[in-house]
């Protein structure tokens, strides 16, 4: 039988060891498996808001896919192009995951980072800041866009 324990307050840890002793005490032989909480839909609508921004920045900047990436064929960026194109290869790179579903929190500040940092000293161009509560609302995460 699977069980899932949130073990995020001192109490839900105290009750957590109890379950797990009485378990023990009873003969079973229970295996604990613990999982990083993967990035949270927060993140994700401020991911694909970031890459609407940065496809709507780069684009204004004269810099198509063609500049960024390949230089024959001129193609305007998307959303789902800059996602598709820089953060799932960046992300394939540092991670070793290609869904953004699979990532875990922190991976979303250093693939950001990365690309951040990729863009400037290659391009010469400071790509916008990523969306928090604090500086602009994420649009809904919608399922379409690939997560």
């Amino acid at each position: 039988m699977t069980q899932y324990w949130s073990l995020d307050t001192e109490e839900k840890r105290k009750n957590f060891n109890a379950h797990l002793a009485n378990l023990i005490l009873a003969g079973k032989a229970p295996t604990v498996q613990f999982v990083e909480k993967v990035r949270s839909e927060p993140q994700a609508n401020a991911m694909w808001l970031w890459a609407e921004q940065c496809a709507n920045y780069l684009n204004d900047c004269g810099l198509d896919q063609r500049a960024v990436l390949r230089d024959d064929i001129p193609i305007s960026w998307t959303k789902t192009a800059f996602i598709d194109k820089i953060w799932r290869v960046v992300e394939s790179a540092l991670i070793g995951k290609t869904s953004t579903k699979e990532m875990k929190k922190p991976d979303v500040s250093l693939i950001y980072e990365t690309i951040t940092r990729h863009i400037a000293e290659s391009k010469g161009v400071t790509l916008p800041p990523f969306p928090s509560r604090m500086n602009v609302p994420a649009e809904p995460y919608k399922e379409n866009d690939n997560g």
